[in-house]
């Protein structure tokens, strides 16, 4: 827990005096990838077996926002419920995404095999990865498999990303049955956006994992930590490199997903589809809709 606490500490909003002290911190070990001018677009560890041609992803940055020049932020365990949250006069807890990078550096730690990719500036309009496609797109070549840490709640594998397919079902199954020993994982067709996303024209099987937080971007936001600890006991048990996932999406395909879409459909889909649908998947459509849009806002106006 201590070294969850300590990144989730950290106010990581891109280019701020916060970011910088916890990538002296964390991230001064691993390489850098940079972009022509010299700005550095994301860090990364090289652990890969033999052959292996999977990585892991996670984002630095948060949607911290108010008062640029501090560095660190107040964090609570409550010990009743097994959940981390921050003091509501913080902008967020920032478990988006730093319980990712949080498990990514355990797995470094526990010398779990594969290749680790920390991006920068996700929050900002996926600054990071968009320019690894730009200016590093051999080294993407060299994978057939992406899996981000950084899915909301505690049950997605994502199979869409803003609609577009970005991995198989065949390899999110595939991942289902990896995971799901003492969570319940499914497959998620609507995802909203991340690094993930931007590397679908060249590699293959792009996912995003729930990592147990809910409510980002605000200060309501927490991390399920009995869900944490569950899963990374898990993910640090399985021998990745051993596994054979499948790669089978055509990466020039643009297979689209509209079924759960309110911004495709006219009055009377729209009434059709609700009638169709459960409690559960309309909340939760309504929900990824709003995040979509706030995502897209903070995106145009520069948070």
């Amino acid at each position: 827990m201590e070294l969850l606490l300590d990144v989730l500490s950290y106010r990581r909003e891109h280019g701020s005096k916060g970011e910088l002290a916890f990538i002296n911190k964390y991230m001064d070990q691993f390489e850098v990838l940079k972009d022509p001018d010299g700005e550095v677009l994301a860090f990364y560890c090289d652990n890969r077996s033999k052959g292996q041609r999977l990585m892991f992803v996670s984002h630095i940055d948060t949607v911290h926002h108010s008062n640029p020049s501090r560095i660190k932020q107040s964090i609570i365990h409550d010990k009743e419920f097994d959940i981390i949250y921050c003091d509501k006069k913080e902008d967020c807890l920032g478990a988006d995404d730093g319980s990712g990078v949080s498990l990514m550096l355990e797995m470094i730690k526990a010398d779990i095999k594969g290749f680790y990719l920390f991006t920068r500036g996700e929050e900002k309009g996926c600054i990071g990865s968009k320019g690894l496609v730009q200016y590093h797109s051999n080294l993407l070549s060299e994978f057939d498999h992406a899996i981000q840490f950084d899915r909301k709640d505690v049950n997605s594998i994502i199979t869409h990303q803003m609609n577009f397919r970005s991995c198989s079902d065949s390899f999110g199954s595939k991942l289902v049955s990896i995971l799901n020993h003492s969570n319940k994982f499914n497959l998620d067709k609507n995802g909203v956006y991340t690094d993930t996303a931007e590397f679908i024209s060249i590699i293959p099987e792009c996912t995003n994992i729930s990592i147990g937080y809910f409510n980002q971007h605000t200060n309501n936001e927490y991390q399920d930590y009995a869900f944490y600890k569950s899963l990374r006991d898990h993910i640090l048990s399985i021998e990745w490199h051993e596994i054979t996932f499948p790669a089978v999406r055509p990466i020039d395909s643009m297979e689209t997903y509209f079924a759960d879409d309110l911004r495709t459909m006219n009055f009377e889909e729209i009434k059709a589809w609700v009638r169709s649908s459960t409690e559960e998947e309309i909340a939760l459509t309504i929900e990824d809709l709003m995040f979509d849009l706030e995502y897209s806002s903070r995106a145009y106006n520069g948070y």
